[in-house]
């Protein structure tokens, strides 16, 4: 099977923080009006935000910064989601004071340098668009340390599709601001076209797509030829038995008893029939000729 599109860091960690910052929780209490889930959920952010931390350490290897900069892209969601709700009674903005100074004290004594959390400034806002760009950064650099085995995957297609339309939507921005150049610069890229470069290597090698789009009615065509070509075999098998092998003169021997046979069994019937028929007596067919005679006589 290979590498699929879940694999992708991207993606695998997204769901992990989701999952410690108990993200639906909080948006179904939100879709739910439930005000009371949702002031139970800002009470345990700190837990929560400090739990995900503790999984992606502050090093090079877990890309900890970019850990970092998902936790600040999905609490901008929540808050947004938070700012357009009626739950909290007016209470929206000191909602979310409350969330950007839990956020100051768990991230600012961890030395997250390159993780934006001043969110009252536009420009350092993690938006959407910022976020397509690092995920494609972070998802195309492990793709280029493993382009054998994604090129040898069963899901090739789907990673190469994924990849091609990240890469139209960033590209749709055309941004070329300090904050999408920093990101750039996190992975170690100048610009796209790096990226573009290396989405360019992905070249599927296996033949699974093609199996896959098989019709039903292609697939029906084929039906007769697959009942046709195992019984050209037996024949042929028959045959070369027949003509290589003991077995053709001993059915051979086989036959010729059994035509023998066959035409003793008739000559034996045919000469019962005609000893039957001179056995009849001779006085019917001089009864059969006396009748035939009176009949005449006796019609004139």
């Amino acid at each position: 099977m290979g590498i699929s599109k879940d694999e992708l860091p991207s993606i695998k960690h997204y769901n992990v923080l989701k999952k410690c910052m108990h993200y639906n929780d909080i948006i179904g209490a939100i879709d739910k009006n439930n005000p009371t889930e949702a002031d139970n959920w800002i009470d345990n952010f700190r837990t929560y935000a400090l739990g995900y931390l503790e999984k992606y350490p502050n090093d090079a290897s877990n890309n900890s910064n970019k850990r970092c900069r998902d936790l600040i892209y999905l609490i901008e969601n929540i808050k947004t989601r938070i700012t357009t709700s009626r739950i909290f009674y007016g209470e929206n903005s000191y909602m979310i004071k409350n969330i950007d100074n839990y956020l100051q004290t768990i991230l600012m004594p961890e030395g997250y340098d390159n993780c934006p959390m001043n969110s009252t400034n536009e420009n350092t806002l993690y938006t959407e668009n910022k976020k397509q760009l690092d995920d494609l950064c972070e998802d195309i650099t492990y793709i280029n340390e493993k382009l054998s085995e994604v090129n040898n995957s069963s899901q090739c297609k789907e990673i190469q599709d994924h990849f091609l339309g990240k890469k139209n939507s960033v590209m749709e921005t055309d941004d070329t601001s300090s904050e999408y150049v920093n990101i750039l610069k996190y992975h170690s890229y100048d610009t796209l076209d790096n990226i573009e470069n290396i989405i360019d290597k992905i070249k599927c090698n296996n033949n699974h797509g093609a199996i896959s789009n098989e019709t039903p009615q292609s697939s029906g065509e084929n039906t007769p030829i697959l009942i046709v070509l195992p019984l050209l075999g037996i024949v042929l098998i028959s045959f070369l038995l027949y003509k290589l092998t003991p077995l053709g003169p001993l059915l051979n021997t086989k036959i010729m008893k059994n035509t023998k046979y066959w035409k003793i069994i008739n000559d034996k019937e045919t000469d019962e029939i005609l000893d039957h028929t001179s056995e009849i007596p001779q006085t019917y067919f001089h009864d059969k000729e006396y009748h035939m005679l009176y009949n005449t006589l006796e019609d004139s």
